[in-house]
């Protein structure tokens, strides 16, 4: 672990306000951190120590994770979970910018996660309201870091909508913007699955109870801790999916399902979708009673069409929520045109990001403007592959 201290305003890229001097400590594994510590921190329960170990377990190809934990004197207050990675410029940009400068890719370092739906960074309450402060540090200390580990750009991946904060602090401190992918959410205030089905357009729900009145042998099974029978099976699927998909999406391996199963128990749930003996389909949620969140969705192509295995995986998942009581479905960030006719909501995520030269930042910025890289282009680029 390198421990890096006295963040100061120098070592900021951008004018930084006076702030209580912060020690911040950068490891490269989050066991560094003891859950009694972590358990100060306001964190997402679903996204937090145990997925972030599960993460770290899995060894991702190309992803090398970082924690950047924030000290005032001996006590943790916040704990910044980051990693490294070759940022492809093919991701984000379009048109002319993206024949010119397409190849190309930069070493980054971001907070934040590839496999996470937004930027979760723990931190004590008490220091909530001195955001900005933990801001500064976190950027002091990433523009050092980057000259440290020789990489270009840094970053703040996926930051919320509600996270209005950490937005304004990070544009006070001259980050550029660029819109991520939105997260989908699908509000349910409805007694039963009727009352959704109800709300939703005619031709909309016509469509479902046809789907749902189509003859199949469709059985779906619930799985906790382990898939390691059908472990071949389910990449091979998400192989397929990720292939029909034509998005470079970050490769997930079996070490990542095994892991995530694992470490985080009845909080996480793979649903395996079976046709006789087929395995056909599986979709990894995360719960814990209050929240559901959908984090992966794979089928077989021609299996999936010809048992409707969206819409009716989609429905059972709503009725479990309805029935569960819980508020909200966090769907995938993926499908929009039809997660927006089936009621979903879109909530925005962007990156911040900087350059470790000022200029060079100033002219990304300008690229990115240029190529207007706003959330409707983002969701509509989405749908053309659907």
């Amino acid at each position: 672990m390198t421990q890096l201290q006295a963040v100061t305003a120098h070592l900021s890229p951008a004018s930084l306000t006076d702030a209580p001097v912060l020690n911040v400590e950068v490891s490269h594994s989050i066991h560094r951190i003891s859950r009694t510590d972590w358990a100060q921190l306001q964190s997402d329960e679903l996204e937090g120590y145990d997925y972030y170990a599960a993460i770290e377990e899995a060894e991702l190809l190309g992803i090398e994770p970082r924690y950047f934990m924030v000290r005032h004197g001996q006590r943790l207050i916040a704990v910044a979970p980051a990693y490294c990675q070759r940022f492809k410029l093919n991701q984000v940009l379009e048109g002319l910018p993206r024949r010119l400068f397409g190849r190309y890719s930069a070493p980054m370092l971001a907070i934040g996660s590839p496999v996470t739906e937004a930027c979760s960074i723990a931190c004590a309450p008490d220091w909530l309201p001195r955001t900005p402060e933990l801001i500064n540090a976190l950027v002091a200390q990433l523009h050092r870091q980057c000259r440290l580990e020789g990489a270009w750009l840094y970053l703040f991946k996926d930051v919320a909508e509600e996270q209005t904060s950490v937005r304004s602090a990070l544009e006070h401190l001259r980050f550029n913007r660029i819109s991520g992918m939105p997260r989908t959410r699908l509000p349910l205030p409805y007694p039963d699955l009727a009352g959704y089905l109800a709300r939703l357009g005619r031709a909309t729900r016509k469509g479902l109870r046809r789907k749902l009145n189509t003859p199949s042998d469709l059985r779906i099974e619930a799985r906790h801790h382990q898939v390691d029978d059908v472990i071949e099976r389910m990449l091979e699927l998400y192989a397929d999916t990720v292939a029909r998909s034509g998005e470079e999406i970050e490769p997930l391996t079996a070490g990542y399902f095994k892991a995530v199963l694992a470490k985080l128990g009845e909080r996480a749930t793979c649903y395996l979708f079976w046709s006789g003996k087929t395995l056909i389909g599986f979709n990894l949620l995360l719960g814990n009673g209050t929240r559901q969140i959908d984090k992966v969705f794979a089928s077989d192509g021609s299996a999936a069409r010809e048992h409707n295995l969206y819409h009716r995986t989609w429905l059972a998942h709503v009725d479990r929520c309805i029935t569960a009581g819980i508020p909200a479905f966090e769907a995938s960030q993926a499908a929009y045109a039809e997660k927006l006719r089936l009621g979903c909501g879109l909530l925005a995520n962007d990156h911040y990001f900087h350059h470790r030269n000022a200029l060079v930042t100033r002219a990304l910025g300008w690229l990115v403007r240029k190529a207007g890289l706003d959330q409707a282009t983002v969701v509509a680029k989405e749908s053309e592959h659907e």
